[in-house]
């Protein structure tokens, strides 16, 4: 079933997946392993698979304002089967929604993951939880349309700081569907383009098209995603844009769509294979709305070794989470880390004070 949305002829699929909790909707879009796989068996270890989760309340203050929006976060699935540790890793903007989120999963109850037949901690988990109001279209309303319209002319026009104010008070503004929230980061995004602001552009789109880009049709989905692999390349986020491309490449609709693009990807995985160092540069964000989470940096390595240099700013810690272990340690410069493979697919996570940069160095095998 689909709606049009107005004269932006925009088409929005209506949600497939809704779970009722005291009058309204929510959405649960996955774990990185417990759902994708779902509890697969292994040759030495299983996956944790979910035996309740429980829906999140939808906050007083969005439900008044009709706001709609979503949360994707990480978490640790212990030895028996208790969630901690959630972190949330992105949001549609609302602290409000963040703070539920993250109350929601805590309550989770999964049968755990196990190791050689031992129950173990699973810790590369993610999950994206969307709150949408019970009989709400996912649609946008004309005086949407309208006022998007208006935007991008101011846009086109080049009165940029005009259309960054009327963004953000369209952000602000009530009744706004997740349809018309990713549809409004899509419009950040060719703001921040037209500002030559890369990494505002790529944390904009990659906001738009949230869970595989469900609330987008399949064609605008298709160009945003496009984009973001191209900006990572250029910013150097290596290891976003083989996900991305992976994904692209799997919605080709004739041979060689992405060819040009293609032979980027084969340049970084032959600097992957070789024996130099791949050098990221980091910094704790500073844009996180939840005023009681901590900045943090996050990111999935293409190699198993791993160096932090360069230092400016106060980092605290280091976590590494991987499928079956997971490893909490303090911030050494100049030191190697080696993630053994029997440890499964990992995320590395840094946190410090807002503003903290360095560089995180992906050494080769043979270092």
């Amino acid at each position: 079933m689909e709606q049009k949305v107005g004269s932006l002829g925009i088409q929005c699929p209506l949600l497939a997946v809704l779970v009722i909790c005291m009058g309204l909707n929510w959405v649960f879009s996955g774990t990185a392993h417990a759902q994708e796989e779902y509890a697969k068996d292994l040759q030495r270890g299983t996956y944790a698979r979910a035996i309740e989760l429980s829906a999140p309340t939808f906050p007083l203050f969005e439900q008044k304002r009709a706001h709609q929006g979503w949360v994707e976060l990480s978490y640790v699935v212990t030895v028996d089967g208790a969630v901690i540790d959630p972190i949330i890793q992105d949001s549609s903007g609302s602290r409000h929604f963040e703070k539920a989120a993250r109350r929601a999963v805590t309550k989770w109850k999964f049968k755990p993951a196990t190791w050689m037949g031992e129950p173990v901690e699973q810790c590369h988990n993610k999950v994206i939880v969307s709150f949408a109001m019970e009989d709400t279209p996912l649609g946008a309303s004309r005086r949407f349309v309208s006022r998007y319209k208006k935007i991008d002319k101011e846009i086109e026009r080049g009165n940029l700081e005009n259309a960054k104010d009327q963004i953000g008070a369209m952000f602000q503004s009530s009744q706004l569907t997740v349809y018309e929230v990713a549809r409004l980061w899509l419009l950040n995004g060719e703001l921040a383009k037209a500002m030559d602001d890369k990494s505002t552009q790529l944390s904009s789109y990659r906001k738009a098209i949230v869970a595989s880009g469900q609330w987008l049709e399949d064609g605008v989905y298709v160009s945003v995603l496009q984009s973001i692999v191209i900006l990572e390349l250029k910013l150097g986020k290596y290891s976003s844009a083989l996900r991305n491309f992976e994904k692209l490449s799997k919605l080709s609709t004739e041979p060689g769509q992405f060819s040009k693009l293609s032979k980027y990807i084969v340049s970084v995985e032959d600097q992957i294979a070789s024996d130099k160092i791949i050098a990221v540069q980091a910094s704790l964000r500073a844009d996180r709305q939840c005023e009681d989470c901590s900045a943090d940096w996050q990111y999935r390595p293409m190699r198993r070794k791993f160096s932090i240099t360069n230092i400016k700013g106060n980092l605290s810690s280091l976590e590494i989470r991987c499928d079956w272990r997971r490893v909490v340690d303090t911030i050494k410069e100049d030191v190697d880390w080696a993630i053994p493979e029997s440890w499964g697919k990992c995320s590395i996570m840094v946190f410090g004070e807002k503003g903290a940069s360095f560089s995180f160095l992906e050494l080769p095998d043979s270092a």
